[in-house]
């Protein structure tokens, strides 16, 4: 269980750094589990240590130093008030050209909302990846 906890951490870390990483976590293991009373199994001594230690990723971001971001911590408020603001337009376009379009078609309501529904969601998707890149 130890072995998975830490290949778990290490798998997200640079590979220059993952031994090292490796065997500090191995050790801090060992010396948490020793300080635990000893009328608990090993078993039990284990998962408490590695409950203690918490999610793995998130012990391997403290390792990294630095987080990685698809979009930095100093734009997230503006990339989304980009994305707001561009599917809203898209939802308002889409409703419109569909809805003119409708009224001079001859398919049924069924066809209509199948289609409406297959545009929006496509528009939304190109919108995010455009925003995104």
């Amino acid at each position: 269980m130890i072995d998975r906890y830490i290949y778990a951490v290490t798998r997200k870390l640079p590979e220059k750094s993952r031994e090292e990483i490796a065997n500090e976590i191995r050790e801090l293991i060992l010396d948490m589990i020793e300080d635990i009373e000893d009328t608990v199994s090993e078993e039990e001594k284990i998962e408490k240590v590695l409950k203690i230690l918490g999610d793995p990723e998130k012990l391997a971001s403290q390792y990294r130093g630095k987080e990685r971001y698809l979009i930095g911590p100093n734009y997230i408020d503006k990339y989304i008030s980009v994305m707001k603001i561009v599917s809203l337009s898209i939802f308002i376009g889409i409703s419109i050209a569909l809805g003119i379009g409708g009224v001079f078609s001859a398919g049924g309501i069924i066809d209509f909302i199948g289609s409406y529904i297959d545009a929006l969601i496509s528009a939304l998707l190109q919108g995010a990846a455009w925003v995104t890149v």
